[in-house]
């Protein structure tokens, strides 16, 4: 239900304070309503519904969540260097090298020394060498004599230690092996940046809770708690503005000032204002127009006054203008070379005190075709008010119209006519409505029998509106 639907529901009349503050307090909810609409946080609770809503923000959330070091290739390579690392021939090829083994085997087995020793170690463990290596002062006795100068000598003695050590034997499989080459290379690699980020990222115990994702969702979350938001989407989901949201003001007049407003209002009825200029009265009626009788002082009050006035009054027999002595002196003004409009709402804060027959006073729309609306008619009843359109008029008889403001509008759409006084329905109707551009007049008129007695009627503010 709509804000307007609910305050023009039906039911007996609020009271104008009531009611009025009923629509202060509606148009305070849509400035409100307007204003988160347009604001920060609903667009950033939006922007996060949707991003959080998205496949690839879930996936990334569930990544987050439940991803582990271990189900990754890098953990693989990680555990691969570890066995790699605990293996004998690793271990013993680094063993070998930290203690410096490496450069002091390739010393020694690369020595002079050894080499010599390796030759005459061919030499004197030859068949023939021993016998000939008897005879004193032979080239064999001195062979063998150098031989075992050689065998005493620390680099040579060195040399066939690690010639026959395992460790070198190890050192010498897995240099330059692929196994080392693999160590080598998966070492290199969980040094790098990426493999330290990522295992760091994928082992910290709270990476879903510090990361983007999980500030977004908070933020939405903290969001859709939010005060202001619940009830923007409340009145979102019933509707509460979908009334308000058409609607735009398109004329208005509070009657500020010591006078009408003559670049809004014209004097006197329209047909003669704009081809004579002139203010008359028709013919079956007993007062005559005058601008004094429509006083403005904090709102507008068109005052009949009994008077023995002379004026214009149009004769339909003669075709023309005659001279007459009128009874009371009145005011009628009209928008109908300032403001026209066809369809909308118009409203109007008034009150009519005094209003009794022969007093007539009317708010009312007319066109150029002489189509009117009665918004309302006082003094026509004997109580009340009359609303209607042509001959298809309505009297409204529990509307004590003299003793408050009432607020009265005029709903006005291509098939239908509305009336409503503070925003209760009190008539409506399909048919002639008009289908052309009216202009608004207020008025008060003496027609018919009677003594002429005071009468005010006092119009707080004008209001029109037309859909967006």
């Amino acid at each position: 239900m709509g804000i307007f639907s609910f305050l023009f529901g039906g039911g007996k009349y609020p009271t104008t304070s009531k009611y009025e503050a009923q629509l202060a307090q509606a148009r305070a909810d849509y400035g409100k309503f307007k204003q988160i609409a347009s604001g920060a946080d609903l667009k950033t609770f939006e922007e996060l519904k949707k991003v959080t809503a998205s496949a690839d923000f879930k996936n990334k959330v569930e990544h987050l969540k439940n991803d582990k070091f271990s189900q990754t290739e890098e953990y693989k390579k990680e555990q691969e260097l570890k066995a790699l690392a605990k293996s004998s021939d690793i271990k013993g090829y680094f063993k070998f090298m930290a203690a410096g083994d490496d450069k002091k085997s390739a010393a020694a087995l690369s020595s002079a020394s050894y080499a010599e020793y390796q030759t005459l170690k061919k030499v004197v463990e030859s068949a023939s060498f021993a016998a000939k290596a008897k005879v004193k002062d032979s080239e064999e006795a001195k062979t063998l004599a150098r031989y075992k100068q050689l065998s005493k000598d620390s680099m040579v003695k060195s040399a066939i230690k690690y010639a026959k050590s395992s460790a070198y034997a190890n050192f010498k499989k897995v240099a330059g092996s692929d196994r080392l080459k693999k160590y080598e290379a998966l070492s290199e690699y969980v040094k790098t940046d990426a493999f330290i980020a990522k295992k760091k990222d994928l082992e910290n115990k709270n990476r879903f809770k510090q990361s983007a994702e999980a500030a977004q969702l908070a933020n939405l979350e903290a969001l859709e708690k939010n005060k202001d938001l619940k009830w923007f989407f409340a009145q979102q989901k019933a509707g509460t503005f979908v009334d308000a949201e058409k609607w735009q003001l398109t004329f208005s007049d509070e009657f500020k000032g010591s006078k009408i407003d003559d670049s809004k209002w014209t004097l006197g009825y329209l047909w003669g204002a704009k081809t004579m200029g002139m203010v008359y009265s028709l013919a079956d009626e007993r007062q005559k127009f005058e601008a004094a009788n429509a006083k403005v002082s904090g709102g507008l009050d068109i005052q009949t006054r009994p008077a023995k006035v002379n004026g214009k009054v149009w004769n339909p027999e003669a075709f023309g203008f005659v001279d007459k002595q009128l009874e009371a002196t009145s005011a009628l003004i009209n928008t109908g070379s300032a403001f026209r409009q066809k369809f909308g709402k118009f409203d109007f804060k008034v009150k009519a005190s005094g209003v009794k027959a022969p007093v007539v006073a009317c708010i009312w729309l007319s066109s150029d075709k002489n189509e009117e609306i009665s918004v309302a008619t006082f003094g026509k009843a004997a109580k009340g008010l009359t609303v209607g359109v042509a001959q298809k008029l309505s009297t409204v008889a529990d509307v004590k119209v003299d003793t408050d403001y009432f607020i009265y509008s005029l709903e006005w759409t291509a098939k239908k006519l509305t009336w409503r006084v503070n925003g209760v329905e009190v008539y409506s109707t399909t048919a002639g409505v008009p289908q052309e551009e009216m202009y608004i007049g207020l008025s008060s008129h003496v027609i018919g029998d009677g003594a002429v007695g005071s009468a005010d009627l006092m119009v707080d503010w004008v209001k029109v509106y037309a859909e967006k």
